[in-house]
């Protein structure tokens, strides 16, 4: 009897052992999962509030982008469409006030990425939580919207490359003294009540400010036609997030 005592202990501490690596398996199993379950939400949340600040973004966007349609739409296009026909009947003793005017405008510039928001794609990018985005839909549609604003962020400075090409130009037709007289204290152009009358009219020099005229106005057009697109877009990825995340 002596003899069986040790081999019942010894058989009742491994079951005990057993039992109780199963239930450390068990309660870090657990552990683990709630963690996960955890995270997961938090995650979820976090999304949501992502996709409430892109929507928030979207709208300042909507809101802003008519200015630079609204600057593309008039005084581009007007200018564009005016001065090589008013360099071509221009007359060195006659007032060339309308010239001034437009080549003003005209080689004015303000980028267009001040009227995009980029806090929450920044946000998104710089943390590495683009992965949160749980929705591809709504996910390759941020993509694609963000990717068309770097597209018209490089046709703008293929644009302001063309513009101060031209500026560097109009020292060969422009008097540099009237050409003040065309802008106001605040920076405003104007027309002013005086005649303003051109340096000279050499048609080389003409002709190659209405090639430049013509590079602008095409890459002005594309600028609008895709800013006009992009505000449609800002519009349908805003009705999106909303439908998906119910907003």
């Amino acid at each position: 009897m002596e003899n069986e005592n040790p081999i019942r202990s010894k058989g009742k501490n491994t079951k005990e052992y057993l039992l109780e690596g199963l239930m450390v398996f068990i309660a870090v199993s657990l552990g683990f999962f709630a963690e996960q379950l955890r995270q997961s939400i938090v995650d979820k949340q976090h999304e949501k509030e992502y996709m409430q600040s892109m929507m928030d973004d979207l709208a300042v966007d909507m809101e802003r982008m008519p200015i630079p349609i609204k600057g593309y739409s008039n005084r581009n296009r007007d200018a564009a469409d005016s001065l090589p026909i008013l360099l071509k009947k221009a007359k060195l003793n006659e007032p060339a006030n309308e010239i001034y005017f437009h080549f003003r405008g005209l080689i004015r510039y303000v980028t267009f990425k001040v009227f995009i928001t980029d806090r929450t794609i920044a946000q998104l990018k710089n943390t590495g939580e683009m992965r949160l985005i749980s929705n591809k839909k709504v996910s390759d549609s941020i993509v694609f919207y963000y990717r068309n604003i770097e597209y018209l962020q490089s046709l703008e400075q293929y644009l302001f490359l063309e513009k101060n090409a031209l500026r560097e130009r109009l020292s060969t037709i422009l008097d540099g003294e009237m050409y003040d007289k065309v802008i106001n204290d605040r920076d405003q152009i104007i027309r002013p009540a005086e005649p303003l009358y051109l340096k000279a009219l050499r048609p080389d020099d003409v002709n190659d400010c209405i090639l430049r005229i013509s590079d602008i106005k095409g890459l002005s057009n594309n600028m609008l036609l895709q800013i006009k697109n992009l505000h449609a877009q800002a519009e349908r990825l805003r009705n999106l997030i909303k439908k998906e995340y119910n907003f």
